[in-house]
Order: structure tokens, then sequence, then C-alpha cells
């Protein structure tokens, strides 16, 4: 899985792509290995929005490794709750087939307090964060 973090001002850019294989744990740290390396940046800056640019990513997440990285995610917002007082607010865009069909994921996510969106449309996601539409490099 390759991937960008970037500081746009204000929101936090993120871009990830390849291909996903199901329950590959190497993909599932390098998840968070991303995801601790925003919360860092988020931390250095104070920006809380961030914008998530999945639409190249593919193939198969396992239903354990979606509740793992929730449930990680959500371990992650309390820390910062507890430091910043503030809730981030994301929009994770991507394609439909990698979207879990039960959302059970966005589900842990919003009942423990994560504010998310995940969604296959860009204006969707760019009206919802509220930030101008991300320019793909």
């Amino acid at each position: 899985m390759d991937s960008k973090v970037e500081n746009r001002g204000s929101y936090i850019y993120v871009q990830v792509s390849g291909e996903l294989k199901k329950d590959d744990e190497s993909q599932y740290n390098e998840a968070r290995r991303i995801a601790l390396e925003v919360i860092k940046l988020a931390d250095q800056t104070g920006i809380t929005k961030i914008f998530c640019d999945a639409e190249s990513l593919s193939g198969e997440i396992s239903f354990a490794t979606r509740v793992s990285f929730s449930l990680f995610l959500v371990n992650q917002n309390i820390e910062q709750l507890k430091k910043r007082k503030y809730v981030f607010q994301v929009a994770f865009l991507t394609r439909s087939e990698i979207i879990d069909p039960g959302k059970i994921a966005v589900a842990i996510l919003r009942n423990r307090g994560v504010n998310v969106l995940v969604t296959t449309d860009m204006p969707e996601a760019v009206r919802w964060l509220g930030i101008d539409t991300p320019v793909k490099e």
C-alpha cells in the first residue's frame, strides 16, 4: 500500500493506493502507521479535518481487519480527546467495492464518537467536510 499525507491548510489530505489482500497483517500494520502519521500531523497543526482519498485502493478487506482497524481508530480518537479536547472529522472517499457492505466499521466509529463519512461521491465528501475539492497529484 502506498500513501501520502499532506497539510493542505484547513485539512489534512491522505492518499492511499494499492492492492489489498484479505487478512494481510502487514497491510493492517501499514494502515495503522498511516493513521498515526496523520494524528501526529494533526497534533502539530491543530487541524481536525481529514480527507482520505482511497479511490485507488482495490482488493478485499476482511471483516476482522475492518473491526480491528475501527477499534484502533476509536482508541486513537479517545486519546486525542483526553489530550486536546477535539474530535476528528474524517471523509473517506473510496470505490464501492471497498466499502463495508454492512457498514459495521462505520457504525463502530460513529457509535464511539468518531465523526466519519465513507462515500464514493467526491462532491458529497468535500461538502460534508467543508473544504474545497482536493487537487490530486
